[in-house]
């Protein structure tokens, strides 16, 4: 499953999905905060396996696809995953990562793996009307 959390740069997207992670680490194990930043690193809990995806020098959708399919078969135990801002961290444009959701989605599915990203946009693209989402 793959939920939308989204809204206009500094809408609150990124702490929302801080505390939310923060309240289900308790409840389920191996849950995984991908970002391109250290700045959440106080504010996540230990129990969150915090990625700054940056330091693996990740450049396009291909290569964050490739990271997160790494880090889930490093851990077959992972049920949960949040990214924060995946077209910052491939610097592509909301509109033009049609093929990098769609595999998203494969994983999601083959994995049974649930991802939460944010997603800086007013209103989203046609091709992610498939997948729930929640304006923040």
């Amino acid at each position: 499953m793959i939920r939308l959390i989204y809204g206009a740069k500094g809408s609150g997207k990124t702490g929302k999905i801080v505390g939310e992670a923060n309240s289900r680490a308790v409840e389920t194990d191996s849950v995984v905060f991908l970002t391109d930043t250290w700045r959440y690193r106080f504010d996540i809990k230990h129990e969150i396996r915090l990625i700054n995806v940056m330091d693996y020098d990740i450049q396009t959708e291909l290569g964050l696809t490739g990271f997160i399919r790494g880090v889930l078969a490093s851990n077959n135990d992972i049920h949960l995953v949040y990214i924060d801002g995946a077209s910052r961290m491939v610097c592509k444009d909301i509109g033009a990562m049609e093929e990098f959701y769609d595999e998203l989605d494969k994983i999601a599915r083959k994995r049974k793996v649930e991802f939460v990203l944010t997603v800086s946009i007013e209103e989203l693209p046609a091709f992610m009307d498939r997948f729930e989402k929640e304006k923040a």
